[in-house]
Order: structure tokens, then sequence, then C-alpha cells
């Protein structure tokens, strides 16, 4: 996008202006960023929508298409409704370069021109940008079914889940991370590659319908899981295919749902009791946690060490490649129940 920099000039109309406190914009553009194209064919996936609705409320928007991020201002302002698209680039370059005190004001002064308004030391200057026509934007998912709330432990497992997805695009459902809720009292959240599986359970979902949520980027963003309390919603499957939408305080995150059948998880374990069980307390965990990654390894790939259930005792082992011995190493606080 072309810029210009020269002296403010004060006789622009102030009704087609939109101020953003730079401080919350140093803690929005990074989630932004997280659905933002860096390149794209499509100049409006490089832009953001700033907008301030009738009520004086404003938002910030990314979008990929399949996704849609919103950050809701804290300061309503008076003003009448408004929207405008600024390439993200040159806004995020210069709200890393104001201070976090002041106030960016967006000016918009033509259908495909808009000014940025900010101070370098006391001297005020404007940056004008060519912007994408905001009739370009795509429309928005509209999401009518009601947020149910979900817990720290529910975004804890959403996040492990998510750690273990895969990346095979030959198996798609496997992308994201499953919300099973075909037993209502007690939901599940499921992740797997193919190789191995996370499921965590004891979750009462208000939800009509299981879903399969994408790893996405700003899900990951640990700032979001931060912000708050969360609530989630999912659209039921329509010609355009399941949305999900998860709000936190200042966040609000509309995706599109991976279509088709989940695999078959619950058939990973065989039926019938003849299993060893091993139970770890928190001391365990630390030392599995702390011990496993430490000991050379036969695959760099991979990284395998091996588990043994043996004299009661629960073992980690693991052996350099080209040897044959094992070196065992005993976990404390594990408990052993089962054939060895």
């Amino acid at each position: 996008a072309a810029g210009l920099t020269q002296t403010i000039n004060p006789q622009t109309p102030m009704n087609q202006t939109i101020q953003l406190p730079v401080d919350e914009l140093k803690h929005a553009l990074p989630g932004l960023s997280k659905v933002v194209s860096k390149s794209s064919h499509l100049p409006v996936l490089c832009s953001v929508r700033v907008a301030r609705s009738d009520s004086g409320r404003v938002t910030v928007q990314a979008t990929d298409i399949d996704s849609l991020v919103t950050y809701h201002g804290q300061e309503p302002q008076t003003g009448p409704a408004c929207e405008l698209l600024v390439p993200f680039e040159p806004f995020r370059n210069i709200v890393k370069a104001c201070p976090a005190q002041e106030r960016l004001h967006l000016v918009l002064d033509a259908k495909d021109r808009v000014t940025l308004r900010y101070f370098i030391g006391r001297t005020p200057v404007e940056k004008m940008v060519e912007v994408p026509f905001i009739d370009d934007w795509p429309k928005t998912q509209s999401i009518t079914e009601p947020g149910a709330p979900v817990d720290a432990d529910f975004k804890q497992a959403l996040r492990e889940a998510l750690d273990c997805v895969g990346n095979d695009s030959s198996r798609l459902t496997t992308q994201g991370a499953f919300i099973d809720v075909s037993q209502p009292k007690a939901s599940y959240l499921v992740g797997t590659d193919g190789r191995h599986i996370y499921a965590a359970n004891s979750f009462t979902l208000d939800l009509r319908e299981s879903v399969i949520v994408p790893c996405r980027k700003f899900l990951l963003w640990p700032a979001f899981a931060q912000d708050g309390d969360w609530t989630l919603a999912v659209q039921p499957g329509s010609p355009d295919g399941q949305w999900v939408k998860i709000a936190s305080a200042r966040w609000t995150l509309v995706t599109k749902a991976i279509e088709g059948p989940y695999p078959k998880w619950r058939n990973v374990l065989p039926p019938g009791q003849d299993r060893t069980h091993i139970v770890l307390n928190e001391a365990a965990i630390a030392q599995m946690l702390e011990t496993a990654p430490r000991p050379p390894v036969s695959d760099e790939v991979d990284q395998p060490v091996g588990l043994e259930a043996r004299d009661g005792k629960f073992w980690l082992k693991s052996r350099a490649k080209g040897q044959s011995e094992w070196t065992s190493f005993e976990v404390s606080g594990a408990t052993v129940e089962g054939k060895p």
C-alpha cells in the first residue's frame, strides 16, 4: 500500500473517524496476526476491518474466509456507525512505533483511501494508505445457537487435544479436536493423528451436535486462553456445513468445522478386563516429564521411550541407536494393577 506523511488537516470530518487506544491495539494485533494473511491474491485478506456500531462499540476483525477473529474494544465512543479496512502491515508498524498511552485515529477519506493519524514525539502526522473496498469483506457466518459456558479444564483439554492432531491432508478429520457429545453426561475431547490418541472426559457440554474443531493458530495463542471465561456454540449443519463460535472476554472466534465422520476412537482399546492399569500420582507425573526427554533414543524423529510394568513397579526405558541393552528408570509413586 502506498503511503504519504504530512501535517494533519484539522478540517477532516470527525464523523468518519474511529479512535483506537494504542495500548489495546498492542494487545489485539498479535492475535489478529494469527488469522490475517501475510500474502494473498485477495488484498482484503491482508487487511483488518475496523468498525463502530450504532451503540459506539468498536471492533477489529481479521479473516481467512474459513475463520473470523474479532477483538472487542473496551471503550465505547461517540459517533455514527462506520466501517473501514486497513492493510495489516502498515497498521501494525505504526502501532509498534506509537507509545501505549497514545490514540490512533483512522479517517475514512474515500472509498479506497484511509488516513492514519498519530504522533512522532510531539509532532502530529498522517499516513494515507490505499485500501480494498469494504464491500469485498467476506460475509460473516451468523451463529444463532446460544453459547454454553466452559471451564478452565476444558480450555486445557482442548489445547492438549490439538497438540495431538495430525497434518495428513488425506485424513482431514484428524486435523482437528473432536468434541463428542454423544453421551450427554460424559462429553469427551479427543485428538489423534492416527498413531496416538488423546481423550479427556467428564465434561458436560450443552451442545446439540458433536463437532470437529480445526487446529487454528488463534486457538493455540496463550493470550486467548487467558482472556477470561469462554462460551462455546456450535451452529448445526447446513448446506455450508457446521460452524463453531468460541468467545472470551474480549475475543470471538468463528470458524468452520471440519466435515466428515471422525475415527471410531472408542474402539482403540479392545473389550475385556484383562488389562494392566498404571496410576500416576503428581510426583510420578513430574518425574516422567523430567526424565522421558533426557535419555538417548534410537529414533530422533519419533523419540520413543519404553514403558514397562514388572514386580509391581513402573519403569521408563530407553536405549540409544545401535544398542541392544535398555536403560531403565523406576517411576516412584506409580501404582500398578494387572499382569506385567
